[in-house]
């Protein structure tokens, strides 16, 4: 049986990035932020979360939208069931009309989606028995330090 998890999970963190709202804060408030760990027991990982955003649990991840909406980072784990990094990618990227698609380093890649005329950067990392998706919408001065923060748990 052929499994369309990689799709699916990708259509789902690209779902999950796209803004909560169009309002638009004069100014925001750097918050502090708390390092919390979600995914499936496959593969946790950590994200830096400011005090004020919001979590939305997603299928084995989590969206994260900032109090104003006007950044959301998100990120989901599954199997890469033998897949290589590039083959994923390409994979993933195909299905959602990605564009772009750069090598990051031997096991990720990077490469945008427009979804309702929003650019969604992601990020895709592969492991032996895993891949991660992470995916960054709105305002990256907001979103790049939550983004940046990715961390995976050494097992």
């Amino acid at each position: 049986m052929k499994s369309t998890l990689p799709a699916n999970l990708a259509s789902s963190v690209l779902a999950g990035a796209l803004l909560a709202g169009s309002g638009l804060a004069l100014f925001s408030q750097p918050a502090l932020a708390e390092v919390k760990t979600y995914g499936p027991e496959l593969q946790r990982f950590s994200l830096d979360v400011p005090a004020s955003w919001k979590e939305e649990p997603q299928d084995a991840g989590i969206r994260l939208v900032s109090p104003d909406g006007r950044a959301v980072v998100a990120a989901a784990v599954a199997p890469s069931e033998g897949k290589s990094a590039e083959a994923l990618t390409r994979k993933i990227a195909g299905n959602l009309s990605g564009t772009g698609i750069k090598r990051l380093d031997e096991s990720a890649f990077a490469f945008t989606v427009i979804s309702e005329n929003t650019p969604v950067r992601c990020i895709l990392r592969a492991g032996d028995e895993f891949f991660l998706v992470e995916a960054m919408a709105g305002d990256p001065a907001i979103a790049e330090p939550v983004f940046q923060s990715l961390k995976l748990e050494v097992h």
